[in-house]
């Protein structure tokens, strides 16, 4: 989303530094009140979700775990809409994978509705508050419902699933279950981070030495041979030219004394 929140972001290029605005819906249609929450996020530098290097962005039933790193501002972002509990939002702090030179990134969510009233620690939004150390809920008053993302252990929901790949939304169908989680996968992606160091890099003017360097390169190389061969003929014709005048002096002196 663009940062007013209020309507799509066209370009998926981004910055280090920059923040990515994520907003995950669900289509509730005819149904009765439900919120929406976000199990957990990975990213990963292909589309499939358990390829290898992975992250954790969010993971144990809610809790935002890049918001736990040193330089991050990862969060949850309220105020959640009363009147659409169907959505959820979060920044996100771009990042790359370190050691990896390739810049697009996918992320890949599980995301659940449950009751409205039903907020614990199986159903939450968590950050980390670095400068308190306390994880805090987005929402519900209780935050013991966030003291299991310290442990790295909130419980287990069985899962259903309902792939929506390609899509920000997530359809749910009718339930005549009563109390039953509805489940599903939304992925997000590819997002292009560059690095503005790398990117500045690129564009500077080039110093003495790498100027230096380049006339030396295979370029100025053939640039150097080319005056060489050039300066190689000119010394030929030269000489060539002064024995040339040479014979021809010392024939004019021999045909002088055979007159005399």
């Amino acid at each position: 989303m663009n940062g007013d929140w209020l309507t799509e972001r066209t370009s998926t290029v981004y910055s280090l530094g920059d923040l990515i605005h994520i907003e995950a819906s669900a289509s509730m249609d005819n149904h009765v009140p439900l919120k929406l929450y976000i199990d957990r996020c990975v990213a990963t530098l292909s589309p499939d979700k358990d390829s290898s290097p992975r992250y954790s962005i969010i993971d144990y039933n809610g809790c935002l775990l890049d918001s736990k790193a040193e330089d991050s501002f990862s969060t949850f972002v309220l105020p959640r809409d009363e009147r659409e509990p169907d959505k959820l939002r979060f920044d996100l702090d771009a990042f790359r994978f370190y050691g990896d030179e390739r810049s697009l990134i996918f992320i890949t969510c599980h995301l659940k509705v449950a009751a409205v009233d039903q907020g614990d620690s199986r159903n939450k939004a968590c950050t980390f508050q670095k400068l308190h150390n306390v994880w805090t809920p987005l929402e519900e008053s209780n935050s013991d419902i966030c003291a299991c993302c310290h442990v790295g252990n909130c419980g287990s929901t069985r899962e259903i699933l309902f792939p929506s790949r390609g899509r920000r939304d997530l359809g749910l169908e009718d339930e005549s279950e009563a109390g039953l989680k509805r489940e599903g996968e939304a992925s997000l992606g590819p997002l292009l981070i560059l690095d503005p160091e790398l990117t500045n890099l690129a564009t500077e003017p080039m110093t003495e030495v790498e100027q230096t360097i380049q006339e030396r390169s295979p370029g100025g190389v053939q640039s150097e041979l080319v005056v060489m061969v050039a300066l190689t003929v000119t010394a030929v014709s030269l000489i060539s030219a002064s024995l040339m005048a040479l014979f021809l002096y010392r024939k004019h002196k021999q045909i002088q004394l055979l007159l005399e």
